[in-house]
């Protein structure tokens, strides 16, 4: 039996291995501190053991690991009779300039995924602030909607009123419907591109016409020929 536990030992002993340990961002230390170390080895980085998790050189607690660069973060120093390292492997701090700090002692890290639920983490202020930000933002973009589709339908609307005003224009030829062209000349101005002169001289021979009690053929002629000079010109106003 003795000599078995003497073979034991013998063998932990030559499989045993000693890596040293050496900062990399900053060497003055304390309790509680995360900071970046390496490993120093014969091996290559993919041959040395997984250590996140593990307790290492008696104060370090493994977080990350990439290859031969650690994440660690400082622990109290480990007593002979407190948890054991989980290694068989021995590490070495060389390098490091140590401050203990007494703190709550570091327990083993575990990392787990965790939802939270948005109640748990907001309190009801900034839900309601949320909500009226969403809110907002929704009633704008429908107000601007609203908006597009009212210019939309006035801009069609006012183009098919320019048409019908373009083929009153071509198609009068009584007294009655170039008389009714005279009251349209508002109309006119605001759908309409003309030529001013022809324009004007039309409404001013219909405006010196239209009172009398019947027109002669001479006069309905002439106000005729004034309206097809200015029908040459009209065309729907650019833009509508």
């Amino acid at each position: 039996m003795k000599c078995f536990s003497l073979l034991l030992l013998f063998s932990t002993l030559v499989t045993a291995e000693i890596f040293t340990i050496r900062p990399i961002d900053k060497t003055k230390i304390s309790t509680g501190d995360v900071l970046s170390v390496q490993i120093e080895a014969k091996q290559s980085s993919s041959e040395l053991p997984e250590l996140v998790g593990e307790r290492i050189g008696g104060v370090f607690y493994v977080l990350e690991q990439n290859g031969e660069k650690l994440k660690v973060i400082v622990a109290n120093p480990q007593s002979v009779e407190g948890v054991r390292e989980k290694t068989s492997n021995q590490y070495r701090l060389v390098g490091f300039d140590y401050e203990f700090k007494k703190s709550q002692p570091i327990q083993d890290f575990i990392i787990e995924d965790k939802e939270y639920d948005l109640d748990e983490t907001m309190g009801p202020f900034w839900l309601v602030v949320i909500s009226l930000i969403t809110f907002g933002i929704f009633f704008i973009i429908f107000k601007l909607y609203r908006q597009k589709v009212r210019d939309r339908q006035l801009k069609e609307r006012k183009r098919a009123d320019a048409h019908e005003l373009l083929n009153k224009f071509k198609k009068a030829s009584t007294r009655e419907e170039l008389e009714e062209l005279y009251l349209t000349r508002n109309e006119v101005r605001e759908l309409i591109d003309f030529n001013e002169k022809h324009f004007l001289d039309f409404l001013q021979l219909l405006d010196s016409h239209q009172y009398k009690k019947e027109w002669s053929e001479s006069e309905l002629l002439e106000v005729r020929e004034k309206l097809s000079k200015l029908n040459k010109n009209l065309s729907v106003k650019s833009g509508i």
